[in-house]
């Protein structure tokens, strides 16, 4: 749900007038939503997490994970391409397609492209490389591969191959890691703790409006208390929460195709504009979390070798 609100309007369309709300509330999505994302993303790494004792294994790990991800990002970054350059002289489109050299983009600058959302399964394949030899290295001392990853949150490097954004978000991926392994201790602690962590990141979201509170502060912060509200209701299959969770990654990979879609519709016909941006955020926000499980579920499920590979 964080994401897709912080994809409602991207690039310069935040700085224009009428949307310093949207500015700051996206600003502050940001500032926690993703560490919050990639704790959730080591957290179930480690937890589904195999163990690799030998070559063959590691080679059979790394196939899973790339026809789980790979076929995703080319489809999608295809289909976000194609439909930037068809659709760009008629409609408001965010970050336009700059000629059609861009395309390759995704492929080695995944973080500036013009799908610059896909750039997290782009890195997240690459812990997926990365982690099981580290875990082998250290014989499963995770606690000394997050320590070891607090100072690289902090290097300013290259986008080339997503490298800013794996450094920046590693020490998150294996804080997930590192709970779900002591995964009983972690839940006993949020769990007793919970009102003292919620009330902590309150207090941080307030104080957001008036210091630039670190991303890594912001993050650490964000993870106990929103875990913590999320686990009041422990129900299964019953709420939204869950059917959200269940159809999450299908949500990620459409919703911007969605809201882009019906935003530029919006403006199109319906007098949308960013000066007035309350109701087509709500319709938005609706459209980009229902539309994607429609598709995936009555669609996307219907055709087999899609359903394999895609979402």
């Amino acid at each position: 749900m964080l994401v897709v609100m912080g994809h409602l309007a991207t690039g310069n369309a935040v700085y224009t007038k009428g949307m310093e709300w949207y500015k700051f509330f996206s600003f502050l999505i940001y500032s926690f939503h993703m560490p919050l994302f990639m704790f959730i993303s080591g957290f179930i790494f480690y937890y589904t997490y195999p163990g690799i004792n030998q070559f063959s294994e590691y080679k059979q790990f790394v196939k899973k994970r790339f026809i789980r991800l790979a076929p995703s990002y080319i489809l999608f970054a295809s289909i976000i391409f194609s439909s930037k350059i068809i659709l760009e002289s008629v409609f408001i489109i965010d970050n336009p397609v700059k000629s059609f050299q861009s395309f390759f983009e995704v492929f080695y600058k995944p973080t500036q492209s013009y799908a610059g959302f896909l750039w997290y399964i782009y890195v997240l394949f690459e812990y997926c490389l990365v982690m099981p030899i580290l875990v082998k290295l250290t014989n499963n001392r995770i606690g000394l591969i997050l320590i070891a990853s607090i100072p690289l949150h902090f290097l300013r490097v290259t986008n080339f191959l997503g490298l800013n954004f794996f450094l920046q978000f590693l020490f998150f991926f294996v804080f997930g890691m590192y709970a779900a392994k002591n995964i009983s201790k972690y839940y006993e602690i949020i769990d007793a703790y919970r009102m003292i962590f919620i009330l902590v990141f309150g207090i941080s979201l307030i104080a957001f409006f008036y210091l630039p509170v670190p991303k890594i502060i912001m993050g650490i912060i964000s993870i106990p208390a929103i875990h913590s509200l999320v686990r009041f209701d422990r129900s299964e299959k019953n709420n939204m929460l869950w059917t959200l969770g269940h159809f999450t990654f299908s949500i990620y990979l459409m919703n911007t195709l969605v809201g882009g879609f019906v935003k530029a519709i919006g403006f199109k016909f319906f007098n949308w504009s960013y000066s007035s941006f309350y109701f087509p955020a709500i319709v938005m926000i609706l459209s980009m979390l229902i539309v994607p499980i429609f598709l995936k579920k009555y669609i996307i499920n219907k055709i087999p070798i899609i359903q394999k590979y895609v979402g």
